[in-house]
């Protein structure tokens, strides 16, 4: 499911943009989009909204990949590090205000 409550695309939905893409190529007397590029066009479609996700997925978690970018999403937050507080302690407060607020 995307964040916004709609089904996922399906192979089907991929085919049917695909074959828009390529109307305004095939769409002449005697052309036709082959099967096999259609295919393709959707397998591309769908691999584009699959790097996206992975983009927007990595980013959302980036926070987590050092101490520096720790302390900074905390600043954000508004939630410093407690004196003596482990990194792992720390990161579990973040992520516990980020759901809280819905951002998790």
């Amino acid at each position: 499911m995307t964040s916004d409550k709609r089904p996922a695309p399906s192979l089907t939905d991929d085919l049917h943009q695909a074959e828009a893409l390529l109307t305004p190529i095939f769409d002449k007397p005697g052309r036709t989009a082959h099967l096999v590029l259609l295919l393709l066009a959707a397998i591309w479609l769908a691999v584009e909204r699959l790097r996206q996700a992975v983009q927007a997925s990595a980013s959302a978690d980036a926070w987590q990949s050092s101490e520096a970018a720790t302390l900074v999403k905390g600043r954000e937050l508004g939630l410093e590090a407690r004196p003596g507080e482990r990194m792992p302690d720390y990161r579990a407060r973040l992520a516990e205000a980020l759901k809280v607020q819905g951002r998790a």
